[in-house]
């Protein structure tokens, strides 16, 4: 009797640290995975609206204040920035519906798509792939955003 409780502890064991040792995808709708998904639009949304303030000018551009610009350049800068970041502000955008379009476990790589929904109640739809990079790290596409 004592063997058989110690074989069944000592299987439930090695068959506990078996499971969940292979690979996964990242999932869709994973915290992380979201966040990422969010920063890539603000950076897009936000390159966006500069354009239209100034054909010529990056969101990047405008919060880079070098030693080399003068005064004018510094506030023209610093106001485009706040321009920019209050209307996004106002867009509110935000994630929703996301969807698992394909989850290839075996490569790590989720495909997915969701909608980005304003506050003025309109939605865009988006789709994104989600790896992990040779060091682990998460890695997003966006697709849409344009």
């Amino acid at each position: 009797m004592k063997k058989i409780i110690f074989m069944s502890c000592l299987s439930a064991t090695i068959i506990s640290m078996f499971t969940g040792c292979g690979k996964s995808a990242v999932k869709c709708d994973d915290s992380d995975a979201k966040a990422l998904v969010m920063e890539i639009t603000e950076g897009e949304f936000k390159n966006q609206l500069t354009k239209r303030l100034n054909p010529y000018a990056t969101y990047e551009f405008w919060q880079k204040v070098d030693s080399s610009d003068d005064e004018r350049t510094k506030q023209y800068k610093q106001q485009g920035v706040q321009t920019v970041d209050k209307q996004y502000t106002d867009m509110a955008p935000k994630l929703s519906n996301i969807r698992i379009d394909r989850i290839d476990d075996e490569i790590e790589k989720s495909e997915c798509s969701a909608d980005i929904e304003f506050a003025n109640g309109k939605k865009a739809p988006i789709t994104y792939i989600l790896s992990k990079t040779s060091e682990g790290k998460l890695y997003a596409e966006v697709f849409g955003l344009k």
